[in-house]
């Protein structure tokens, strides 16, 4: 599909979560892009996940030279700031950090999981840094019950309902959440 487009068509392959995929069938877009696979083909990744830089709106793109040419020249000059750049440099090198973000993603995924497996609420399988899992009941009042117990959950996600996005915290964060949620299944809620 994407070899086959017209050449002002371009494709964006965003991998933001990356780092957390564990299937051994996933293959990376950036090696499509040292396949050669497309020169069309624009593949992006953020600091904001496993790298805990969000706030930084720290990022990169591979592709080939003039795909990224033309990507430059809608970009502004004060695109990523000091702070992020060396936040982001550092954070490369911190291999016992990344491990860490790693490690204790998965297990808050594993902890969430569960317990949803014990309520019975169904979930749709991640290797990412989030959980999509349904709930019961109104969304909106899910949401607004979770903001009441100082929980902030995701937004609706139109056309699918009865789902909410949940993104992982530290396993101590996901506990709290595991205790709310149970006592929301307590009074029927969910």
């Amino acid at each position: 599909w994407i070899s086959n487009a017209p050449d002002n068509h371009y494709f964006l392959l965003d991998q933001a979560y990356l780092e957390y995929v564990t299937d051994p069938t996933f293959e990376s877009g950036f090696e499509w892009v040292k396949q050669g696979l497309s020169d069309n083909l624009i593949v992006i990744h953020t600091f904001s996940k496993l790298y805990a830089l969000a706030g930084m709106r720290v990022g990169y793109a591979i592709s080939n030279p003039q795909a990224i040419a033309a990507v430059e020249a809608f970009m502004s000059m004060d695109n990523t700031n000091l702070s992020g750049a060396v936040a982001a440099l550092t954070t490369l090198d911190d291999i016992d950090f990344l491990k860490l973000s790693s490690r204790t993603t998965k297990q808050s995924r594993q902890m969430v999981e569960a317990a949803l497996d014990e309520l019975g609420l169904r979930y749709l399988p991640s290797q990412t840094n989030f959980i999509f899992h349904e709930i019961k009941g109104d969304l909106r009042t899910y949401i607004n019950r979770m903001r009441d117990s100082g929980i902030k959950v995701g937004r609706e996600f139109p056309p699918v309902t009865g789902f909410n996005r949940l993104t992982l915290g530290t396993p101590d964060e996901m506990t709290v959440f595991i205790k709310v949620l149970k006592s929301f299944r307590e009074k029927g809620w969910v």
